[in-house]
């Protein structure tokens, strides 16, 4: 029955609440500032569906509701695998990198099908590619994480420690293409270059 899959499925994606994003601690951000995955994939959605809708409204066609759903699950597979460091897959090069796909994409794959009647969506289609719909994911996925420094930061964190957060980030966003995503860019990194001259004096 749908409603047995729907119960499984989201005491399942009740593991993200738990699972804390492994960039934060890396950075030496403090343990009480640590974000979940479903805090950060939360953030991701409520700014891909502002995105959208400024797209929309000027006149751009794009799908909402495929923005929206992408967003959502764009990270449902560390309910199985975790969250894997960005900088262990860098060390790890390129064989590392091809490994980290294909386990999530196979953890996509087995936590979704038993809602493929319900849900129409592919791993592949988790932002990483061409639609201008995958794109505003992607973007909004990268947008929270900078949101994000900008709170810890407003929070008492040293932005020092966070500015590879920006360097990281700067050239993908900028290769979306999304007009929205780098003005909100720029804007996010005047503030964060305001908190580390303000910690320097």
């Amino acid at each position: 029955m749908l409603e047995d899959v729907i119960v499984e499925f989201i005491l399942k994606s009740e593991t993200l609440k738990r699972i804390h994003r492994s960039g934060w601690q890396i950075a030496g951000v403090h343990v009480a500032d640590y974000e979940s995955v479903a805090a950060h994939s939360w953030g991701s959605s409520l700014i891909a569906l502002l995105i959208s809708k400024h797209i929309a409204r000027l006149g751009g066609e794009i799908n909402t509701d495929c923005v929206l759903m992408m967003s959502l699950l764009h990270d449902i597979s560390e309910a199985e695998l975790s969250d894997i460091p960005k900088r262990a897959t860098d060390l790890g090069g390129a064989e590392m990198k091809a490994g980290k796909m294909k386990a999530e994409s196979e953890a996509f794959r087995e936590l979704l099908e038993p809602l493929r009647s319900l849900l129409s969506i592919k791993h592949d289609q988790m932002g990483e590619g061409t639609s201008l719909e995958e794109k505003v994911v992607r973007a909004a996925d990268l947008l929270d994480m900078l949101f994000h420094v900008i709170a810890l930061e407003r929070a008492g964190a040293d932005p020092n420690l966070l500015d590879e957060f920006f360097v990281n980030s700067e050239q993908l966003i900028s290769e979306l293409g999304i007009e929205l995503a780098n003005s909100l860019f720029v804007r996010l990194e005047e503030m964060h270059n305001q908190n580390i001259k303000r910690q320097s004096e």
